[in-house]
């Protein structure tokens, strides 16, 4: 199996390879970009951030898979 490409602060480029590697599984993927009304969204666990504290950026992209059962 290839390996993910992944590009070191690039959140939505690694998304949109994630969804498109055949190793999550074979449910229906989709790509989110979130924001805050805002124009920001708090992020924890960020290498940026001080400890215990959020970054704030502009959009965060996250990957969703629906399981796909078959009976």
């Amino acid at each position: 199996m290839p390996p993910i490409l992944h590009q070191p602060f690039w959140c939505e480029e690694n998304i949109w390879h994630l969804a498109a590697h055949p190793a999550p599984g074979a449910g229906e993927r989709r790509v989110l970009v979130l924001t805050g009304a805002a124009g920001e969204v708090a992020c924890w666990q960020q290498r940026a951030a001080r400890p215990g504290r959020p970054v704030l950026w502009d959009y965060q992209g996250s990957a969703h898979e629906t399981e796909i059962i078959v009976r």
